[in-house]
């Protein structure tokens, strides 16, 4: 297993202490990833009634491991060498450990993919390591499974500002996500393009009209229905920052759709297999640790579009940003599903494909055609030399 991705729905940046910890509340904690080889646990090594003397151990060298590995005598003996010290009530009991490991994919689903691994930041002679506070049996069993690293807690002494943690997030997750097909720029923390086929990152699209909020701030922003009040779906929504615009120009719903790992695009079918619906989800998460509005009023759905029902959208505008186009026939599908109940349509298409069919269904023609079919009242905004025009579509119901 190569890595641990936890699932950014469900992120919390805020830390629920188990009883144990419970002197602890009101602690600041800092939420990043670590590599589960570099954890120490604390274990008893003496032991005299409640007093006990510890060991910083590597997990691999610790007994709850060693019971992963079959060694369950060593692991049952160091619970009775030293009684309340560990305490059954403070260590799981063989049995407990037992029932823990036969639950399918224990520590990698729900309830557990939302917790963390709670540590402190310690001085060892090697310099400053991450010491366990409550998690050992999980991260000895997730480093048993093969993953290399998981999301952790760590203490920190004082305030915490959110820019702190802002900046540790997306330095330590951004890359669970290969391709980063919109470049981003919160607060000064940059996340650039990168995409198939080298996935290397471009500087030069940050602040480029063809993407991200220099597109927005461009054609988009302008030429966007009216949205206040309003539900929206963005169809196709990659990383779901034009959702997330919309919700701040006072859309009161928006549900971006996009694809999981399993969906392919039937134009480029060497485009990473990536849970895009995930990624859309970290970029909500940097806006709310950002301090910006909106967030609240946004979902997104993991949809193969090639199978979405677009009869069930139930919704004041239809969104789509150069994606439709790609599905052929199914474009003209979804126009015909949508236009007795859906009044706004705002799509954008890309000129500059080449290949002849891909080029018809992306034509504008193709678009005012499809739309005015329809019933709908079309619009048309293509400055000259930008192969990224926009297409808006009123009607009364």
């Amino acid at each position: 297993m190569k890595g641990y991705q936890p699932s950014h729905r469900n992120f919390s940046f805020s830390v629920e202490l188990p009883a144990n910890l419970a002197h602890m509340k009101g602690s600041s904690f800092i939420i990043c990833r670590a590599p589960l080889e570099s954890l120490l646990a604390r274990i008893v090594t003496e032991s005299e009634g409640v007093q006990a003397r510890h060991a910083l151990t590597p997990l691999r060298r610790t007994p709850h491991f060693a019971f992963l590995e079959g060694q369950r005598a060593s692991y049952q003996a160091y619970l009775e060498r030293h009684g309340l010290t560990v305490g059954y009530g403070a260590e799981h009991s063989v049995e407990a450990f037992d029932r823990l490991l036969s639950e399918p994919g224990a520590y990698l689903a729900p309830p557990y993919q939302s917790s963390y691994i709670i540590c402190e930041a310690v001085d060892t002679p090697s310099g400053k390591q991450a010491v366990i506070l409550d998690g050992v049996h999980r991260a000895a069993r997730l480093l048993h499974e093969g993953v290399r690293s998981v999301p952790v807690a760590i203490l920190t002494p004082g305030a915490l500002s959110s820019q702190m943690q802002l900046r540790r997030y997306v330095t330590d997750f951004k890359d669970d996500f290969q391709e980063w097909y919109t470049p981003l720029d919160i607060q000064g923390i940059v996340i650039h393009e990168r995409t198939y086929p080298e996935f290397k990152e471009r500087p030069e699209f940050l602040r480029n009209r063809q993407r991200g909020r220099s597109k927005w701030e461009f054609i988009i922003e302008k030429n966007l229905p009216d949205v206040r009040g309003k539900s929206v779906c963005d169809i196709g929504c990659n990383s779901g920052l034009f959702s997330l615009y919309m919700a701040q120009r006072g859309a009161n719903r928006v549900v971006g759709y996009d694809r999981l790992e399993t969906a392919v695009q039937p134009t480029n079918t060497d485009l990473p297999r990536q849970n895009v619906v995930e990624q859309a989800y970290f970029v909500r998460n940097l806006f709310r640790l950002a301090g910006q509005p909106g967030t609240e009023s946004v979902e997104f759905v993991a949809c193969d579009l090639a199978q979405l029902d677009f009869s069930s959208l139930q919704h004041d505008v239809f969104f789509s940003c150069c994606v439709l186009y790609h599905f052929g026939e199914l474009f003209a599908e979804a126009i015909r599903a949508i236009h007795l109940r859906i009044p706004e349509v705002f799509l954008q298409t890309n000129l500059g494909h080449k290949e002849p069919s891909l080029a018809r269904y992306a034509s504008l023609d193709y678009h005012r055609t499809l739309l005015e079919k329809y019933g709908y009242t079309v619009s048309i905004d293509a400055p000259e030399g930008y192969d990224y025009p926009v297409i808006r579509g009123t009607k009364t119901l």
